[in-house]
């Protein structure tokens, strides 16, 4: 999966995730830790529905995830 921002300031696309690939199985518990500026949130915000993917799809329960649902929650 890859996510792009787009800059306006400079007029141009940011790369803020790329090649992230994850597969969490019913039941399991899963943190997303690394260093600040690294793409967590934004990573975080996709599997959400509020940032769109840029390439490579994003599913839950075989389903694509395209806009905020019920059935997912971000807490920090």
């Amino acid at each position: 999966m890859t996510i792009h921002y787009w800059l306006k300031r400079s007029n141009r696309p940011f790369l803020a995730v790329d090649g992230v690939s994850l597969d969490v199985r019913a039941g399991e518990f899963l943190s997303i830790v690394g260093p600040y500026g690294c793409g967590k949130t934004t990573f975080l915000n996709a599997v959400d529905g509020l940032v769109q993917i840029s390439s490579g799809s994003l599913t839950l329960d075989g389903r694509q995830i395209t806009r905020p649902g019920r059935d997912r929650a971000m807490v920090f």
